[in-house]
């Protein structure tokens, strides 16, 4: 009877243990103010945002991706929407692009187009592509078309088998990718060197599990019933010039997870997350830091709306 009884409490602090975290289990980000949308974007070629970085040699410029199927083009946006550049990588196609990343090495700014998707978790290799970005003149009124080829790409696959990927950062301060999981629960945080010895398929290192990201509750299936069960997917992520902030973009809310120097990538993402409301999209799937620390984010789906979550000055 004993035995039985102990199995049964063993059993209880296991199922509590295993309850997913609500938002009353985290803090409000009080660092930020509240959202304001910049623009409003109806154009036709920007239908299905995926990824945004942040220039952050040029002040007002944006650079996003369409998801697959369209064309293979990066697109220069203003802060209040006005497009001013369409980068067209050379010779590739658009499958999957899900994710960009931006770094700076050795006084030259990079962007990273990431063809991370994998809805049926199937594909072999996934790859990056990564080029110089280009400088763009702001004052013209027109258009500027632009032709690049990849100055590098990276081929990887998990050591551990196919996984969906929306989320990838890069770190400057340790030189590695950082790649989320979508549909794992928890979300796996994997990561790749910023530069690989040779041109060969790499793999991508576990590192990390996001455990203490809330998992749908409830409420979340009542709110939605079509997508609810999704909200905690991870579908964007970014690091700040500082590499001290990762914010970490769901369905539903914005996390933000602390990062000091030399801190490991399980520590990192173990902690409780502090997070942000934010507006009700129809897929919210692209985040970044400018270079000031303010966040900027959009959803997919025209017309789509541009936010910004501006950092609160310190007094």
């Amino acid at each position: 009877m004993r035995c039985l009884l102990l199995f049964v409490i063993s059993w209880q602090l296991c199922i509590a243990v295993e309850q997913p975290l609500n938002e009353s289990d985290l803090l409000l980000n009080d660092g930020y103010e509240a959202a304001v949308q910049t623009a409003m974007i109806s154009e036709k070629n920007v239908t299905e945002v995926s990824g945004l970085v942040c220039s952050h040699g040029q002040k007002d410029l944006l650079w996003v991706i369409n998801d697959s199927g369209n064309e293979a083009d990066i697109i220069g946006l203003s802060k209040q929407g006005q497009q001013r550049a369409i980068i067209t990588l050379d010779g590739i196609g658009n499958r999957d692009w899900e994710s960009m990343g931006r770094y700076t090495h050795e006084k030259k700014r990079y962007l990273v187009v990431a063809v991370c998707g994998d809805n049926m978790n199937i594909l072999p290799v996934c790859a990056l592509y990564i080029f110089e970005e280009p400088i763009i003149d702001q004052l013209k009124d027109d258009l500027q078309q632009i032709k690049l080829s990849p100055q590098r790409i990276i081929h990887y696959a998990y050591e551990d088998g196919p996984r969906d990927c929306e989320a990838i950062f890069v770190n400057v301060q340790t030189k590695e990718i950082v790649l989320i999981s979508k549909r794992d629960v928890p979300a796996r945080v994997y990561t790749l060197p910023l530069f690989p010895k040779d041109d060969k398929k790499i793999a991508a290192t576990y590192v990390a599990e996001l455990k203490q990201l809330p998992q749908p509750h409830k409420a979340d299936l009542i709110e939605d019933l079509q997508y609810g069960k999704f909200r905690s997917q991870v579908t964007g992520a970014a690091i700040n010039a500082e590499g001290t902030l990762i914010t970490v973009n769901t369905y539903k809310h914005i996390y933000f997870y602390p990062c000091r120097p030399g801190q490991v990538w399980s520590a990192v993402f173990q902690q409780k997350p502090t997070y942000v409301k934010r507006p009700r999209l129809a897929q919210a799937e692209a985040i970044d830091f400018d270079a000031h620390g303010n966040i900027w984010y959009c959803s997919e789906q025209i017309p789509w709306p541009l936010y910004q979550l501006k950092l609160k000055k310190t007094p």
